[in-house]
């Protein structure tokens, strides 16, 4: 079983990697916000993980949330996206071991 500090360690490790497309089997949700000093207060999440369950396919949700962009202000703002951790870990784990393995 994997710990807290485990999940915090992965956290650090991704929050260190320049990051410029997600794939969306990772996404939990997304966040827009205008920036700060704006002259629009726009703000909203898109809970991805709740759009699974109730039976998007991803093609479904990247549109809504290029539909999202569309609709954003022209103003500069900020999109947060919040991670599956435990997801990527597991696979980058796996991937690690495999060549690992392959190179030894």
């Amino acid at each position: 079983m994997k710990t807290e500090q485990y999940f915090r360690d992965w956290e650090k490790i991704i929050d260190g990697v320049d990051k410029t497309q997600y794939p969306m089997e990772f996404v939990n949700s997304v966040t827009f916000n205008v920036a700060p000093g704006s002259n629009t207060d726009y703000s909203t999440r898109i809970n991805i993980q709740e759009l699974r369950e109730m039976g998007y396919d991803e093609n479904s949700l990247k549109d809504i949330i290029a539909e999202t962009l569309d609709e954003f202000p022209e103003e500069e703002g900020v999109m947060e996206f919040n991670l599956d951790i435990a997801g990527i870990a597991k696979i980058a784990e796996a991937e690690t071991e495999k060549y690992l393995k392959e190179t030894m």
